[in-house]
């Protein structure tokens, strides 16, 4: 394919542009996206550019011309809240992550405009070969849009409202 593989948090550090975040949470924020996007811009000229971001819309927004389509890797959250665990990632962090994924929160950052454009892909237990096969067979069958409501499983419900309880005791310091 000949494409650059590029993963916006380090490409953010790599041009010293993420920033501790101001509010004290324990992550980093990224400081200039148009350093970023003329960075990408410039890689565009000699190949094509697979982005990985949390920030879809702040770059779409940059280079829709650019961008035939936006792909968002969706996990259940269950799954997702083993993985950070097994990272070792500190509990609240884990519960924000979790949380956000179970509301889709990603769609929050996607500008309703660019919803048409939108590839969402299950990725829980499936490995990268049967991913890469449900992108083309999504692009193939021009299957856009935001399908997936993990709300609707009663099991992932029930794990949300005992999740936020947690979040909520870190939240107002009762863990």
């Amino acid at each position: 394919m000949g494409c650059k593989g590029l993963e916006a948090s380090f490409l953010a550090f790599q041009l010293n542009v993420a920033k501790k975040d101001p509010t004290g949470r324990d992550t980093f924020i990224i400081s200039d996206f148009s350093i970023m996007v003329n960075y990408i811009k410039e890689v565009l000229k000699e190949r094509c550019v697979i982005l990985a971001s949390v920030y879809p819309s702040d770059f779409y927004s940059l280079l829709w011309e650019e961008v035939p389509f936006v792909l968002i890797l969706r996990i259940d959250p269950r799954e997702l809240e083993k993985r950070l665990a097994r990272r070792n990632w500190i509990r609240p962090k884990v519960l924000e992550n979790v949380l956000s994924e179970a509301f889709g929160s990603i769609y929050d950052d996607v500008d309703d405009s660019f919803l048409n454009s939108v590839i969402e892909i299950d990725v829980t237990n499936k490995n990268a070969n049967e991913i890469i096969e449900e992108i083309f067979r999504k692009l193939q069958n021009n299957d856009f849009g935001a399908k997936i409501d993990w709300l609707q499983n009663d099991d992932i419900l029930e794990r949300v409202t005992q999740w936020l309880h947690e979040f909520d005791s870190y939240r107002y310091g009762l863990s």
